[in-house]
C-alpha cells in the first residue's frame, strides 16, 4: 500500500466546490501518517465532520419532507378531501391523486 497520499488520488472536484480543502487534507494526511496520535487526531476530526453532513441531510431532507406533506394536505383541504394524517408522505400523495380520480 502506497502511503503518501498525493492529490491525484483524491476524488476530482473539477467546478471546485472544495476549494483548497483537498490539498490541504492530503498535506494534512502526509504530515500525520508517521504519528499514531496526530492520524487518530485526524481521524476523529474527520468522523465528526462526516456525521454534521449525514446530520444536515437527514435535517433538510425532514425539512423537504413536511413541506411536501404540508402541500399535500393543503390541497387536500381545498378540495374538501378528508386524508388520514397519519400516513406517510407518500401514500398521503397517493391517496390524494385517488381521490382526485374518484371525483372526475
Amino acid at each position: 500500500m502506497k502511503t503518501f497520499l498525493e492529490i491525484t488520488d483524491m476524488p476530482t472536484d473539477s467546478n471546485q466546490v472544495l476549494g483548497k480543502l483537498r490539498t490541504v487534507l492530503v498535506g494534512t494526511f502526509n504530515k500525520c501518517r508517521e504519528y499514531p496520535y496526530k492520524m487518530a487526531l485526524l481521524k476523529s476530526v474527520l468522523k465528526f465532520m462526516y456525521n454534521k453532513c449525514v446530520e444536515f441531510e437527514k435535517h433538510n431532507d425532514a425539512i423537504l419532507d413536511t413541506v411536501a406533506r404540508n402541500k399535500i394536505l393543503a390541497e387536500a383541504s381545498e378540495l374538501n378531501f378528508d386524508l388520514d394524517e397519519r400516513l406517510s408522505t407518500e401514500k398521503l400523495a397517493l391517496e390524494l391523486e385517488a381521490k382526485k380520480k374518484e371525483t372526475k
